[in-house]
């Protein structure tokens, strides 16, 4: 299992590092979303929240910086899948390594992609909205919905 595991790793680093495009198209693409978030609800972290209309721009805020995570994380995934169809279904017809091995391997890799993704994304809006929140909790909880939503 743990060959299994180094080797799919491996690959899956190495598809990465020739495909510079969609890497560079997955960060471009949270790096445009993430400020048009924080210019849409830009600095109402800071404003009063005993006004209803100041709790919901904030939780406005919240909402449309989680699903846009989502979606950035998600997408490229789910395109993914069916590209490598072929690939598994050969190697893992001949026995090359079992399901479990390649799903962990892309869980692995798309832990760390999301992490950068999520990291990113987190201190654009975080600074932009200027949520009162730590940073640690609201980087938490957005990675946490994000990996679930990748999963």
């Amino acid at each position: 299992f743990m060959v299994q595991l180094q080797m799919l790793i491996n690959r899956e680093y190495l598809n990465l590092r020739r495909n510079t495009g969609a890497l560079k198209t997955r960060f471009g693409l949270t790096i445009f979303m993430s400020s048009l978030i924080g210019l849409i609800f830009l600095r109402v972290g800071n404003s009063d929240l005993s006004e209803s209309g100041n709790l919901n721009s904030v939780f406005g805020g919240l909402m449309m910086a989680s699903l846009t995570n989502v979606f950035t994380t998600v997408l490229p995934s789910l395109i993914a899948f069916p590209e490598e169809r072929p690939v598994f279904m050969r190697e893992y017809s001949t026995n090359h390594y079992s399901v479990f091995s390649y799903f962990i391997s892309r869980l692995w890799v798309e832990f760390l992609l999301t992490g950068g993704q999520v990291l990113l994304s987190s201190t654009l809006t975080y600074l932009m909205i200027q949520f009162t929140q730590p940073f640690g909790t609201y980087f938490l909880a957005i990675y946490l919905v994000a990996m679930c939503s990748t999963a």
